[in-house]
Protein backbone atom coordinates (compact mmCIF):
# COMPACT_ATOMS: atom_id res chain seq x y z
CA UNK A 1 0.00 0.00 0.00
CA UNK A 2 1.58 3.15 -1.14
CA UNK A 3 2.15 5.88 1.18
CA UNK A 4 1.33 9.53 -0.36
CA UNK A 5 4.12 11.81 0.01
CA UNK A 6 5.10 12.82 3.20
CA UNK A 7 4.97 16.59 3.08
CA UNK A 8 8.10 17.71 5.19
CA UNK A 9 9.90 15.05 3.18
CA UNK A 10 8.49 16.33 -0.19
CA UNK A 11 9.49 19.72 0.63
CA UNK A 12 13.20 18.63 0.09
CA UNK A 13 13.02 16.12 -2.16
CA UNK A 14 13.09 16.50 -6.06
CA UNK A 15 10.20 13.99 -6.77
CA UNK A 16 8.24 10.91 -6.26
CA UNK A 17 9.53 7.70 -7.76
CA UNK A 18 6.98 4.72 -8.58
CA UNK A 19 10.26 2.14 -8.94
CA UNK A 20 11.58 3.39 -5.66
CA UNK A 21 7.96 2.88 -4.25
CA UNK A 22 7.96 -0.75 -5.97
CA UNK A 23 11.00 -1.77 -4.20
CA UNK A 24 10.02 -0.34 -0.57
CA UNK A 25 6.63 -2.44 -0.89
CA UNK A 26 8.97 -5.49 -1.31
CA UNK A 27 11.01 -4.75 1.66
CA UNK A 28 8.05 -3.57 3.59
CA UNK A 29 6.14 -6.58 2.92
CA UNK A 30 9.62 -8.84 4.36
CA UNK A 31 8.96 -7.23 7.92
CA UNK A 32 12.23 -7.03 8.79
CA UNK A 33 14.33 -4.26 9.84
CA UNK A 34 16.87 -3.48 7.56
CA UNK A 35 19.33 -1.08 8.45
CA UNK A 36 21.25 -0.37 4.70
CA UNK A 37 20.42 -0.80 0.98
CA UNK A 38 22.89 -1.19 -1.21
CA UNK A 39 22.00 0.99 -4.15
CA UNK A 40 19.60 3.62 -1.69
CA UNK A 41 19.33 5.34 1.12
CA UNK A 42 16.42 3.45 3.85
CA UNK A 43 14.32 4.69 6.43
CA UNK A 44 11.81 2.72 8.29
CA UNK A 45 9.00 3.72 11.04
CA UNK A 46 6.71 1.32 13.04
CA UNK A 47 3.36 1.91 14.68
CA UNK A 48 0.91 -0.45 15.65
CA UNK A 49 -1.99 2.02 15.20
CA UNK A 50 -4.19 0.09 12.43
CA UNK A 51 -5.45 3.39 10.64
CA UNK A 52 -2.43 5.19 10.98
CA UNK A 53 -2.55 8.63 8.63
CA UNK A 54 0.44 10.26 7.21
CA UNK A 55 0.88 12.05 9.83
CA UNK A 56 1.38 9.55 12.22
CA UNK A 57 4.99 8.47 10.26
CA UNK A 58 5.39 11.87 10.09
CA UNK A 59 5.50 12.18 13.97
CA UNK A 60 7.41 8.92 14.02
CA UNK A 61 9.96 10.22 12.47
CA UNK A 62 10.20 13.86 14.20
CA UNK A 63 10.58 11.11 17.38
CA UNK A 64 13.58 10.19 16.36
CA UNK A 65 15.43 13.66 16.57
CA UNK A 66 16.14 12.71 20.08
CA UNK A 67 18.69 10.36 19.33
CA UNK A 68 20.30 13.22 17.58
CA UNK A 69 22.71 15.53 19.71
CA UNK A 70 23.19 19.21 19.19
CA UNK A 71 26.29 18.49 17.28
CA UNK A 72 24.78 15.88 15.20
CA UNK A 73 26.43 12.96 16.53
CA UNK A 74 24.16 10.08 17.29
CA UNK A 75 23.30 9.65 21.31
CA UNK A 76 24.55 6.86 22.79
CA UNK A 77 22.79 3.51 22.41
CA UNK A 78 20.55 5.13 19.43
CA UNK A 79 22.61 4.83 16.29
CA UNK A 80 19.50 3.03 14.18
CA UNK A 81 17.26 5.92 14.77
CA UNK A 82 19.98 8.62 14.40
CA UNK A 83 20.87 7.23 11.17
CA UNK A 84 16.99 6.48 10.10
CA UNK A 85 16.25 10.18 11.06
CA UNK A 86 19.52 11.55 9.16
CA UNK A 87 18.61 9.55 6.15
CA UNK A 88 15.15 11.09 6.32
CA UNK A 89 15.91 14.61 6.97
CA UNK A 90 18.89 14.58 4.34
CA UNK A 91 19.12 17.98 2.31
CA UNK A 92 20.54 16.59 -1.01
CA UNK A 93 17.44 16.44 -3.17
CA UNK A 94 16.46 13.24 -5.39
CA UNK A 95 13.44 10.61 -5.87
CA UNK A 96 11.85 9.04 -3.25
CA UNK A 97 9.70 5.89 -2.69
CA UNK A 98 7.57 4.87 0.19
CA UNK A 99 5.28 1.83 1.17
CA UNK A 100 3.37 0.65 4.44
CA UNK A 101 3.01 -3.22 4.78
CA UNK A 102 1.47 -4.68 7.53
CA UNK A 103 3.04 -6.86 9.52
CA UNK A 104 2.04 -10.10 12.53
CA UNK A 105 3.97 -10.94 15.12
CA UNK A 106 3.58 -13.19 18.12
CA UNK A 107 1.58 -13.59 20.66
CA UNK A 108 -1.10 -11.70 18.11
CA UNK A 109 0.55 -8.25 17.41
CA UNK A 110 0.31 -6.45 14.36
CA UNK A 111 2.46 -3.48 13.49
CA UNK A 112 2.56 -1.07 10.44
CA UNK A 113 5.41 -0.83 8.98
CA UNK A 114 6.68 2.13 6.27
CA UNK A 115 9.59 1.87 4.33
CA UNK A 116 11.20 4.78 2.24
CA UNK A 117 13.95 4.63 0.05
CA UNK A 118 16.17 7.70 -0.77
CA UNK A 119 18.16 7.91 -4.30
CA UNK A 120 20.62 10.24 -2.30
CA UNK A 121 22.04 8.41 0.49
CA UNK A 122 23.48 10.62 3.34
CA UNK A 123 26.36 8.09 3.00
CA UNK A 124 27.27 8.46 6.91
CA UNK A 125 27.58 12.21 7.09
CA UNK A 126 28.01 13.94 10.10
CA UNK A 127 25.12 16.33 9.88
CA UNK A 128 21.57 15.67 7.89
CA UNK A 129 21.86 19.60 6.37
CA UNK A 130 24.23 21.52 4.29
CA UNK A 131 26.80 23.93 5.68
CA UNK A 132 25.58 27.03 4.58
CA UNK A 133 27.20 30.59 4.42
CA UNK A 134 25.78 33.06 7.93
CA UNK A 135 23.50 35.44 6.72
CA UNK A 136 23.69 34.59 2.73
CA UNK A 137 19.81 35.14 2.35
CA UNK A 138 19.27 38.30 4.09
CA UNK A 139 16.67 40.94 2.51
CA UNK A 140 17.46 43.91 1.53
CA UNK A 141 18.25 46.67 4.21
CA UNK A 142 19.34 44.23 6.53
CA UNK A 143 23.16 43.57 7.99
CA UNK A 144 25.29 40.65 9.00
CA UNK A 145 25.26 40.21 13.19
CA UNK A 146 26.83 37.54 14.96
CA UNK A 147 25.83 35.11 12.13
CA UNK A 148 22.07 36.94 12.41
CA UNK A 149 20.18 38.97 9.75
CA UNK A 150 19.59 42.85 11.65
CA UNK A 151 18.49 45.98 10.55
CA UNK A 152 21.10 48.24 9.06
CA UNK A 153 21.11 51.32 11.55
CA UNK A 154 20.91 48.50 14.75
CA UNK A 155 22.44 47.26 16.39
CA UNK A 156 25.88 48.01 16.39
CA UNK A 157 28.52 45.89 14.79
CA UNK A 158 29.13 44.32 18.58
CA UNK A 159 25.83 43.74 19.53
CA UNK A 160 23.46 40.57 18.82
CA UNK A 161 19.98 40.31 17.26
CA UNK A 162 18.91 37.88 19.61
CA UNK A 163 16.63 35.01 19.28
CA UNK A 164 12.79 34.87 19.58
CA UNK A 165 11.44 34.93 23.38
CA UNK A 166 9.47 32.03 24.23
CA UNK A 167 5.89 32.08 26.11
CA UNK A 168 4.63 35.56 24.55
CA UNK A 169 1.57 36.59 26.01
CA UNK A 170 -0.90 38.57 24.38
CA UNK A 171 -1.06 42.71 24.90
CA UNK A 172 -4.37 44.00 25.33
CA UNK A 173 -5.22 47.54 24.29
CA UNK A 174 -8.60 49.00 25.73
CA UNK A 175 -9.66 52.23 24.84
CA UNK A 176 -11.31 54.91 27.93
CA UNK A 177 -14.91 56.18 27.41
CA UNK A 178 -13.21 59.38 25.50
CA UNK A 179 -11.37 56.42 23.03
CA UNK A 180 -8.66 59.43 23.40
CA UNK A 181 -6.79 57.41 26.09
CA UNK A 182 -4.97 53.63 25.55
CA UNK A 183 -4.57 51.71 28.46
CA UNK A 184 -2.05 48.39 27.90
CA UNK A 185 -2.10 44.93 29.60
CA UNK A 186 -1.10 41.49 29.66
CA UNK A 187 -3.29 40.40 32.59
CA UNK A 188 -6.82 39.17 32.25
CA UNK A 189 -8.10 40.59 35.74
CA UNK A 190 -6.65 44.51 34.80
CA UNK A 191 -8.88 43.97 31.44
CA UNK A 192 -11.66 43.10 32.93
CA UNK A 193 -11.29 45.79 35.92
CA UNK A 194 -11.20 48.57 33.09
CA UNK A 195 -14.18 47.28 31.06
CA UNK A 196 -15.82 47.67 34.52
CA UNK A 197 -14.29 51.25 34.55
CA UNK A 198 -15.75 51.73 30.81
CA UNK A 199 -13.04 51.04 29.30
CA UNK A 200 -13.59 49.66 25.40
CA UNK A 201 -11.63 46.52 24.66
CA UNK A 202 -9.74 46.95 21.58
CA UNK A 203 -8.48 43.65 20.61
CA UNK A 204 -4.73 42.16 21.07
CA UNK A 205 -2.17 44.21 19.74
CA UNK A 206 0.57 42.07 19.56
CA UNK A 207 2.45 39.80 21.77
CA UNK A 208 5.39 40.76 24.02
CA UNK A 209 7.54 38.64 27.18
CA UNK A 210 6.20 38.33 30.61
CA UNK A 211 10.05 37.86 31.72
CA UNK A 212 13.64 38.85 30.94
CA UNK A 213 14.81 36.08 29.20
CA UNK A 214 19.00 35.21 28.36
CA UNK A 215 17.82 34.41 24.40
CA UNK A 216 16.74 37.91 23.60
CA UNK A 217 19.57 40.30 25.15
CA UNK A 218 17.73 43.40 23.44
CA UNK A 219 14.54 42.96 25.89
CA UNK A 220 14.15 46.02 27.89
CA UNK A 221 10.86 46.82 30.53
CA UNK A 222 7.96 48.21 29.04
CA UNK A 223 7.35 50.50 32.10
CA UNK A 224 3.56 52.33 32.52
CA UNK A 225 3.44 55.70 33.29
CA UNK A 226 0.82 58.17 34.61
CA UNK A 227 -0.06 61.62 34.39
CA UNK A 228 0.33 63.56 37.31
CA UNK A 229 -3.00 65.66 35.83
CA UNK A 230 -5.03 63.46 33.83
CA UNK A 231 -5.68 60.23 35.51
CA UNK A 232 -6.78 58.71 32.31
CA UNK A 233 -3.33 59.30 30.06
CA UNK A 234 -0.68 56.54 30.35
CA UNK A 235 2.32 56.59 28.67
CA UNK A 236 4.50 53.38 27.81
CA UNK A 237 8.32 53.56 27.28
CA UNK A 238 10.97 51.26 26.94
CA UNK A 239 14.11 54.07 26.71
CA UNK A 240 14.89 54.91 30.15
CA UNK A 241 15.77 58.42 29.09
CA UNK A 242 12.71 58.61 28.19
CA UNK A 243 11.51 57.06 30.83
CA UNK A 244 13.87 60.26 33.40
CA UNK A 245 12.39 62.66 31.37
CA UNK A 246 9.39 62.26 31.58
CA UNK A 247 9.40 61.56 35.11
CA UNK A 248 10.72 65.24 35.53
CA UNK A 249 7.52 66.23 34.18
CA UNK A 250 5.51 64.77 37.18
CA UNK A 251 4.98 61.19 35.55
CA UNK A 252 4.35 58.82 37.96
CA UNK A 253 5.65 55.21 37.57
CA UNK A 254 2.86 52.48 37.76
CA UNK A 255 4.58 49.26 37.04
CA UNK A 256 6.31 47.01 34.62
CA UNK A 257 3.75 45.87 32.07
CA UNK A 258 6.42 43.09 30.69
CA UNK A 259 9.30 43.19 27.95
CA UNK A 260 9.49 44.31 24.73
CA UNK A 261 12.39 45.72 22.03
CA UNK A 262 13.34 49.41 20.98
CA UNK A 263 13.82 48.48 17.61
CA UNK A 264 11.54 45.62 14.88
CA UNK A 265 13.44 43.57 13.57
CA UNK A 266 15.09 42.93 17.36
CA UNK A 267 15.11 39.00 18.30
CA UNK A 268 12.80 38.17 15.39
CA UNK A 269 9.77 41.19 16.91
CA UNK A 270 7.49 42.18 13.64
CA UNK A 271 5.56 44.98 14.81
CA UNK A 272 6.25 48.54 15.86
CA UNK A 273 4.45 50.37 17.98
CA UNK A 274 2.98 53.64 16.71
CA UNK A 275 2.15 56.58 19.47
CA UNK A 276 -0.16 59.10 18.60
CA UNK A 277 -1.36 62.39 20.90
CA UNK A 278 -2.05 66.03 21.58
CA UNK A 279 -0.83 67.67 24.91
CA UNK A 280 -2.61 66.60 27.84
CA UNK A 281 -5.92 66.07 25.38
CA UNK A 282 -5.08 62.36 23.95
CA UNK A 283 -2.77 59.69 23.49
CA UNK A 284 -2.68 56.75 22.00
CA UNK A 285 -0.81 53.02 20.66
CA UNK A 286 -1.73 50.79 17.58
CA UNK A 287 0.86 48.91 15.92
CA UNK A 288 -0.91 48.75 12.49
CA UNK A 289 0.95 50.66 9.47
CA UNK A 290 -1.91 51.37 7.40
CA UNK A 291 -3.39 53.07 10.16
CA UNK A 292 -0.73 54.73 11.35
CA UNK A 293 -0.26 56.05 8.00
CA UNK A 294 -4.00 57.72 7.89
CA UNK A 295 -3.47 59.27 10.88
CA UNK A 296 -0.22 61.43 10.01
CA UNK A 297 -2.02 61.74 6.81
CA UNK A 298 -4.80 63.96 8.40
CA UNK A 299 -4.38 67.46 8.16
CA UNK A 300 -7.87 68.44 10.58
CA UNK A 301 -6.76 70.50 13.34
CA UNK A 302 -7.79 67.99 15.77
CA UNK A 303 -5.77 65.55 13.94
CA UNK A 304 -3.58 63.95 16.79
CA UNK A 305 0.54 64.18 16.40
CA UNK A 306 2.95 61.63 15.48
CA UNK A 307 5.09 61.32 18.34
CA UNK A 308 7.22 58.05 16.98
CA UNK A 309 7.58 54.35 17.91
CA UNK A 310 8.59 53.71 21.33
CA UNK A 311 8.98 49.98 20.81
CA UNK A 312 8.24 46.78 18.79
CA UNK A 313 6.85 43.48 19.35
CA UNK A 314 5.61 40.47 18.02
CA UNK A 315 2.89 39.59 15.81
CA UNK A 316 1.98 36.14 16.81
CA UNK A 317 2.84 34.21 19.90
Amino acid sequence: MPVNALAFILTFKTSWDPELEAEAQKISDNCLIVEKNDKYGIGMVYTPDPVASTSKYVDLVNDAASAVSGDCTCAAGKQEQCDMYKQFTYWEGGKIGCAVSECSAPPNVRTKVMTCLFEKRFHGAKCSYAKGTACNFCSAGLNCVDGLCCKSVEPSKDGSCGLKPEQLVPLYKLYDRSQKYTALTTLNMVKEQLKLLGYFDNGTIGYISPIEQSSCGKLKPLIELGSPSKKELLVYVADKLHMLQLAKSGYLYRGTIGYVVEEEGFCSSTLSVYNFGLYEASNFYLSNEEEAEKLVGRRDNLAPAYKGKPFAIWKEE
